[in-house]
């Protein structure tokens, strides 16, 4: 309401007069035809319905994400090296870029991975990574499997990020249907400790485990 009643105060100036009239909310017909529509017809699925979608205008500035700088992703010296062939400055990284661009080519704009065992592996930033992750995990088709499993359908799936596997575990980790619906892991809560004794027996009372029944072997 705040930033409709500027908007309407920066109007008003354009013109020479103006006049607000409140309407009552009993006297408001239009905003409610739409709601009354359905009780006044006797078959509703024989009616056409006339639906008008307002788009808000007044977008904040901290909503808007065009121009904002996006930072380098791990593709940016393979691909710089094998559109341009230029290298980074240190000599060690250098090399390395050097060396794993051989397993890489680029086709149609996009950066792909060679591969024996798996089709050609389609390369993806941290964003479209994500969204690969959570549509194999819990889209239409995703039946919630573990990291490592989910990290398989990826690449068969004919993608590929250096850090698959980790983000995979860390996306069923955090996966709240998974924590509710999985199995129940009987694992204790903290890290145990190994306590050794001195010799043996050390930490048994006698008085609590009663004596030994002699047994034959």
């Amino acid at each position: 309401m705040k930033r409709l009643k500027e908007k309407v105060l920066r109007r008003m100036v354009q013109f020479g007069k103006c006049e607000i009239k409140q309407i009552p909310r009993a006297e408001n017909s239009k905003a409610d035809e739409l709601a009354r529509m359905g009780s006044h017809l006797d078959d509703i699925h024989a009616k056409r319905v006339t639906i008008l979608i307002v788009r808000p205008e007044g977008r904040t500035q901290e909503n808007n994400f065009v121009g904002r700088p996006q930072s380098e992703s791990w593709m940016d010296q393979i691909r710089r090296y094998l559109e341009t062939g230029n290298l980074p400055e240190d000599k060690d990284e250098a090399r390395r870029v050097k060396k794993v661009s051989g397993r890489f080519f680029i086709e149609g704009g996009y950066l792909f991975k060679k591969s024996f065992t798996t089709p050609v592996l389609r390369c993806l930033n941290s964003e479209e990574a994500w969204e690969v992750m959570k549509e194999i995990h819990e889209g239409s088709c995703g039946n919630h499997t573990g990291g490592r499993s989910l990290a398989t359908k990826i690449l068969r799936n004919g993608y590929f990020w250096p850090t698959i596997q980790r983000d995979s575990i860390q996306m069923v980790r955090t996966c709240v249907k998974c924590q509710m619906h999985g199995n129940v892991h009987h694992a204790p809560a903290i890290e145990i400790e190994f306590t050794c004794p001195a010799w043996p027996f050390d930490h048994w009372g006698l008085n609590i485990i009663g004596p030994f029944p002699p047994t034959t072997g």
